[in-house]
C-alpha cells in the first residue's frame, strides 16, 4: 500500500492561483499606464502582444 506522507496540493493550487491573478493584474496594471502615457492604439497593442507573446512560449 501507498500512505501519503507530505500533500502539499492545496498550497501549491493556490499559489498558481495567486500567481495567475498576479499576472493578470500586472498586465491591466501596464495597459493602464501606457493608456495614461501612450494613449489606446498603443495600449492595446501592448495589452495583446504581452499575453500572446507568453501563451506562444509555452
Amino acid at each position: 500500500t501507498i500512505t501519503l506522507t507530505n500533500d502539499q496540493s492545496d498550497v501549491t493550487r493556490m499559489m498558481v492561483n495567486e500567481l495567475e491573478n498576479n499576472i493578470i493584474f500586472g498586465v491591466l496594471l501596464v495597459v493602464l499606464v501606457l493608456l495614461f502615457f501612450l494613449g489606446l492604439r498603443n495600449a492595446l497593442f501592448v495589452g495583446v502582444a504581452i499575453p500572446l507573446s507568453m501563451f506562444l512560449s509555452m
